[in-house]
This record gives C-alpha cells, sequence and structure tokens, in this order.
C-alpha cells in the first residue's frame, strides 16, 4: 500500500479516486483485528517508510503527494477508530495483564526448550511437544485446548531451529531490508523507488508484530512474507542497476554536478 502511495507522487502518475479508496479501506482492515502486536507493526513500519521518503528526498515528497486523495482517506480511518474505540480501549488496557502474563510463562516455556537444544533445536515444528515437561505445559495445554505456542516468532524458530538455524533465518528479512533501503539511499528519483520503500516498511512490520505472535507459522501469511522478501530483493536489484547504468541519478549526484557545472563557468 506503501510503495503504491509513492508511486502516485508523480505528477505524471494517474490518479483516481477508488484506488484511494481501497487504500483507506486497506488501513481500516488494520483496525478491525484488534492486534496490538499488529498496531505497533504498523506503526513501525509507516515510520520507517515516511522518514526514508523525507531522507531521500526531502520536503518535496510531501508536497507531491496527492493530498486531495489522501486526506479523506485518513479521514475514513479516524472515524472507524472512533467508533471502534472502546473495543480498542478495551483491547490496549483491560485485557492486557492476563495477556502480559500468559505470554511471560510461554517465553519461559520456551527458553527452557532453547536451554535444551540449543545449537539445533527441537526439530521443525516440534516447538509444542518439546514443552510438555515444562512448568506451565499442563495448565495452558488445559486451558487452550491445544498445544501451546509462544506468541513470539523469534523464540519461536529459535526453539525449533537452535541458535544457528534461527540466526541464519531472521538474518534473511534483515539482508532484504539492508539492500533495499540502501538501493532507495542510492537511486531516490528511481520510478520504482517509492515501491521498494513500501515492501521494506511491509517486511518491518511482520518482523515487529510477531515479537508477539506467531503468525509466520500460518501458511497463507507465510507465502505473503517471503513474497514480499523476494520482491525486495528483485526491485533492489532493478534499481542498483538502473543506477549503475546511468538512469535516474541519485538526486544528490545531480545536485553536486549542476553546482561543480557552475563553479567551473
Amino acid at each position: 500500500v506503501l510503495g503504491q502511495v509513492e508511486m502516485d507522487s508523480y505528477r505524471k502518475a494517474a490518479r483516481s479516486l477508488s484506488y484511494w479508496l481501497g487504500i483507506g479501506a486497506s488501513f481500516v482492515c488494520l483496525i478491525l483485528p484488534l492486534s496490538r502486536g499488529g498496531w505497533l507493526g504498523t506503526f513501525c513500519g509507516a515510520a520507517l517508510y515516511v522518514a526514508t521518503m523525507l531522507w531521500i528526498r526531502g520536503a518535496a515528497w510531501l508536497r507531491a503527494l496527492p493530498w486531495k486523495y489522501l486526506f479523506p482517506a485518513v479521514i475514513a480511518v479516524g472515524v472507524v477508530g472512533v467508533y471502534f474505540s472502546g473495543a480498542i480501549y478495551d483491547k490496549l488496557f483491560y485485557s492486557s495483564p492476563l495477556n502480559v502474563d500468559a505470554r511471560g510463562d510461554l517465553n519461559d516455556m520456551a527458553m527452557e526448550v532453547i536451554r535444551d537444544h540449543p545449537w539445533l533445536g527441537a526439530g521443525i515444528a516440534q516447538h509444542g511437544f518439546a514443552m510438555k515437561d515444562t512448568e506451565h505445559y499442563g495448565k495452558y495445554h488445559f486451558l487452550a485446548g491445544l498445544i501451546p505456542v509462544v506468541h513470539n516468532i523469534y523464540l519461536l524458530i529459535v526453539s525449533e531451529l537452535g541458535i544457528i538455524g534461527g540466526a541464519l533465518y531472521i538474518m534473511i528479512p534483515f539482508l532484504a531490508i539492508y539492500y533495499g533501503l540502501r538501493a532507495c539511499r542510492r537511486g531516490p528519483e528511481h520510478s520504482l523507488t517509492g515501491l521498494l520503500c513500501g515492501l521494506c516498511s511491509s517486511l518491518v512490520v511482520f518482523l515487529v508484530a510477531d515479537l508477539f505472535g506467531p503468525s509466520l507459522r500460518k501458511v497463507d501469511i507465510v507465502y505473503l512474507y517471503w513474497l514480499l522478501m523476494a520482491m525486495t530483493f528483485a526491485v533492489a536489484a532493478l534499481v542498483e542497476r538502473d543506477v549503475g547504468n546511468g538512469r535516474r541519478e541519485p538526486a544528490r549526484l545531480v545536485a553536486r554536478r549542476k553546482k561543480t557545472s557552475v563553479e567551473d563557468v
């Protein structure tokens, strides 16, 4: 979504009211699941996106956005947020103590598994079974009626793959974000830079939100996650290639060249 917003910041881009209504609806959908981890992830991803675009393009980026469509979308999201404010307030404050205590116990259970299997882990999809010997397993298995799962994707991955496998697994998305942001910096005026920045931000949403959840164990979400990661690597490579070939030179290089030409004259 953020990438498409940026694509519409170009003067020659086609503006579509229905398109922006769709963007507003997608942000509304972020409210409806009432997920605190999702909200935090969305905030961090959006903050990265805005900070990166301001860094590489400056205030001109803000002025270029089609505010006549973006502003109504923001208003629509605000209205929905006010409508669900009671449920949001309850989720943030009244349901927190029990959830925090329970997730603390689950984290402790996962840490016990990691201590028992530090380097190679308990095995893929063995996280829940490996927790059977922990102190709190019986209580949470009885309450949930299912094998308990820690709500922290990093602890979960390390408990199954071990420290070495977990480090390698977690390193991949951070490499994608690094290469993506580096390409954004090198080609700020490239036509794909906005999309690339949005892809990096979307990965941050996943990585932050799953500090408090195990959504990356769900097949449909995993498909999207790895697709976004592959797109990040691919688009970063395209931007780097074009910048290397002299297309869409970074604004700083263009400004430096113009300054040098004036001084020579």
